[in-house]
């Protein structure tokens, strides 16, 4: 079978996981290629780990920001460029609250005209176009239209009537674009794949979805246990390091809580280390001035990262205050069978089940008082050990990518 898996960030959290579920089709002999943002200095097309990479002009802003991780080391180029950007950024935005989420009707138009200049070269059996961004989903669709006989799955890793939108639109008008966006986007499709922490908001509104029958709830797919977790490196230096690694978008998720927390521990043998970007530098910055502890990193690779979580002795994952946005890191935290923090913003926190299914987990309630939490974290951190994360396979079967590529695999048969 031939695939065309559409996303528009590889390096993003997203693109992550779609190069596992790929991997996991590579594995059964299927041909995969992908289209997805070209990067600064990136050739037009390549080919990595078996998978034929080819790229497409992406919008300005994010071309930019491209061009900002060859120019880190130039502070008053990158600074400027980040103005830039930011402003760039909310022009465009407020010039596309008509058509929100849509957001570069030429973007979308120049996914298609690469998807269907390779679908005319050789026919592809299934195109999966990955949210967000909205670009991918309606690309795919208008080649679906053109060529009926591909099989159009729409894979939703992110909620679209059921996330977040712009914060100068309501939640009731966020939910009503997105239903109106999906109704049309989906109508067409064969098979839609939507993540597990959507599924409540969908199944209240399945009376008046024509293509809630076609979605299959699954997860993200980011669980796959380390074989070897004998050979993780191991520290000598009598500290208990915590890593956080992944983007702080601090309307969405805030690490003051857990910072205040932290910082109220009276014991010396621990670090923090945080390593991503984020909305609230300034913020970070105050608590490593205020505290020697902590760390701050700016954004790695994403194999610069699992290096990190190896390194690490304990991973903290900061909770999300939307209920249906979960961070894949975290399934990515449970394959490497270490200890993991996490904190709890709102009750609704959607990696609580998850994390209730992992043998060695501790949730900071900010709920509670500072007071109430710094012993709890103090007792975990003294009794931090790692678990060999392959005896929850069973229990985390809808988060392994090979299950995503099975069930796609379902419908040519």
């Amino acid at each position: 079978m031939r695939y065309l898996f559409i996303v528009t960030e590889k390096n993003s959290a997203n693109g992550i996981c779609v190069n596992a579920v790929m991997q996991s089709l590579l594995r059964l002999g299927h041909y995969v290629d992908c289209i997805s943002n070209r990067e600064y200095g990136e050739p037009y097309s390549f080919q990595k780990n078996g998978i034929q990479y080819w790229g497409v002009k992406p919008r300005l802003v994010y071309r930019i920001s491209s061009l900002l991780a060859r120019t880190k080391n130039k502070f008053w180029v990158s600074k400027l460029l980040n103005i830039i950007a930011y402003f760039l950024n909310k022009i465009q935005l407020f010039l596309s609250i008509p058509s929100w989420p849509v957001i570069s009707r030429n973007y979308s138009k120049r996914i298609f005209t690469i998807s269907r200049r390779l679908y005319d070269i050789e026919p592809y059996d299934y195109i999966i176009p990955i949210y967000t961004q909205i670009d991918t989903l309606i690309a795919a669709r208008r080649i679906k239209i053109l060529y009926p006989s591909v099989k159009y799955i729409p894979y939703l890793l992110d909620s679209m009537a059921g996330g977040y939108g712009p914060k100068i639109f309501s939640r009731k008008w966020v939910i009503n674009r997105g239903l109106k966006w999906e109704t049309k986007l989906f109508s067409i499709s064969d098979q839609i794949i939507m993540m597990q922490s959507s599924k409540d908001f969908y199944d209240k509104r399945k009376a008046l979805l024509g293509y809630y029958k076609k979605i299959v709830f699954l997860d993200i797919p980011l669980f796959t246990p380390k074989v070897n977790v004998e050979t993780r490196i191991k520290h000598n230096d009598g500290i208990k390091h915590i890593l956080y690694i992944g983007s702080i978008p601090a309307h969405i998720r805030n690490p003051r809580f857990f910072l205040e927390v932290f910082t109220s521990l009276t014991r010396m043998d621990v670090d923090l280390t945080i390593i991503g970007t984020s909305t609230c530098e300034t913020l970070l910055k105050e608590y490593c001035a205020r505290d020697k502890r902590i760390k701050r990193i700016s954004q790695i690779s994403h194999d610069e990262a699992l290096k990190k979580i190896d390194e690490a002795d304990i991973l903290l994952n900061l909770g999300n205050s939307i209920n249906t946005m979960i961070p894949s890191k975290v399934f990515e935290y449970m394959s490497s069978g270490k200890p993991i923090i996490s904190t709890a913003p709102t009750k609704g926190e959607p990696c609580i089940p998850y994390l209730a299914m992992y043998d060695y987990a501790l949730i900071i309630d900010e709920s509670n008082t500072i007071e109430t939490e710094v012993p709890k974290l103090d007792s975990f951190i003294s009794n931090a050990k790692a678990i060999d994360p392959n005896k929850l396979s069973q229990k985390f079967k809808l988060n392994m990518p090979d299950t995503v590529a099975e069930t796609i695999n379902l419908l040519s048969k």
